[in-house]
């Protein structure tokens, strides 16, 4: 189950991201290289962009806490919990 949850973290996360990079290359196309090249800290990009979309953030975010709880049940799995 662990893994499941890491594995969809990832996926809702590179979706989110992908977003980000279309939002940056819509408003300027010096946004979206940015959004390109420095991956983990797309949201803080976007948030200097001023007109800023949430949807690829709560995407990235909700996928980061999918992906760090993975390991956490895969650990208590293993147990025996």
């Amino acid at each position: 189950m662990g893994i499941v949850l890491m594995v969809i973290g990832v996926i809702i996360a590179v979706v989110g991201w992908i977003q980000g990079i279309m939002a940056g290359f819509k408003k300027e196309t010096v946004w979206g290289v940015l959004n390109l090249l420095f991956s983990p800290i797309t949201p803080a990009i976007m948030a200097m962009q001023g007109e800023m979309s949430w949807t690829p953030v709560l995407l990235m975010v909700v996928g980061g806490i999918l992906f760090v709880s993975g390991p956490l049940i895969f650990t208590a799995e293993m147990l025996g919990g």
